[in-house]
């Protein structure tokens, strides 16, 4: 089984999530990862850019993380890269891994960027406050989470965790409800140079309340891949099976949307996405899978040879 270590620490004791467990993954499961956290535009842009954003997500994945044994190695191309070069690459690491970490650990298939969220949307942020946390998740069962996230090529002090804390503490409420759990999460490599994450939930404080739709949620979470898919005119005989799908050339990655989420989307019955997502977290996904991988926010993921 390939797995990588979480740590979770700080975690109030009644939800009994502290301590270490492994997480499991695969290639394909950190790319949907790293397109689930994908930054999406603040303005619409063209299918083709949104196309070559995808592919570059799933690029990432496929040239930074050597996934062929047992643990989460970095390949010898990213060892290779410069600090710069390295710094961006670990912050997309880091993205993919909290998505995937949320995904398998929470039960959460849906995350947006708390920065890009729709103009419309009303937001409370802080007096005097420039701190963001980077995310607001939402499980299958409506409870909202928020997240900081980080990638680093060191294990992060404490002086480090202190500050990301002061982040994601500032999200006081989504729609009116706490969030279940403030978590940074922090994916870094060990003194052994595998890939670990550490989560720590810092308690709340007078900060961000911020007032969505599911409309608005779940149009900025697929906003990216079903720009893509609706302005591309063909899919594969492979990702048919699913729904429509489209060809990553840079990557070698195939990816779509199954139908049945495609279609809400285009008739805005965002009741049967989340029903989707419940009926599916638990089957849809099939990590040892060598063909063509189905996840619960409808998003599916083929490697190309």
């Amino acid at each position: 089984m390939k797995k990588f270590k979480l740590t979770l620490t700080d975690f109030p004791k009644a939800k009994a999530l502290n301590g270490d467990v492994d997480i499991r993954f695969s290639q394909k499961a950190l790319i949907r990862g790293a397109i689930a956290a994908g930054q999406s535009p603040r303005k619409r842009v063209t299918a083709r850019d949104e196309l070559a954003h995808l592919d570059e997500l799933a690029a990432l994945i496929r040239s930074s993380l050597d996934t062929s044994g047992p643990e989460l190695y970095p390949t010898t191309l990213y060892k290779g890269l410069g600090s710069t070069a390295k710094g961006i690459k670990s912050f997309g690491i880091g993205n993919a891994l909290c998505a995937h970490t949320a995904y398998v650990k929470l039960g959460i298939p849906w995350l947006i960027d708390i920065e890009k969220l729709p103009a419309r949307v009303s937001v409370q942020f802080k007096r005097n406050s420039n701190q963001r946390g980077d995310f607001i998740g939402k499980d299958t069962k409506g409870n909202w989470y928020a997240f900081e996230s980080k990638g680093r090529g060191r294990k992060p002090s404490c002086d480090d965790l202190e500050k990301w804390k002061k982040q994601v503490k500032t999200v006081k409420a989504i729609n009116g409800k706490a969030p279940a759990c403030h978590i940074v999460s922090a994916a870094y490599l060990n003194s052994n140079k595998v890939w670990e994450v550490i989560w720590v939930d810092p308690p709340a404080e007078r900060g961000v309340t911020i007032n969505l739709s599911e409309r608005h949620f779940f149009d900025e979470y697929y906003s990216r891949l079903f720009l893509a898919l609706v302005k591309q005119s063909g899919t594969t005989t492979e990702g048919f099976q699913y729904g429509p799908s489209t060809f990553l050339p840079r990557s070698k990655v195939e990816v779509g949307l199954h139908s049945e989420v495609f279609s809400a989307l285009q008739t805005g019955n965002y009741a049967r996405i989340a029903e989707f997502g419940q009926r599916n977290l638990e089957s849809s996904e099939d990590l040892k899978s060598e063909d063509t991988t189905l996840f619960a926010d409808g998003i599916f993921v083929r490697i190309r040879k």
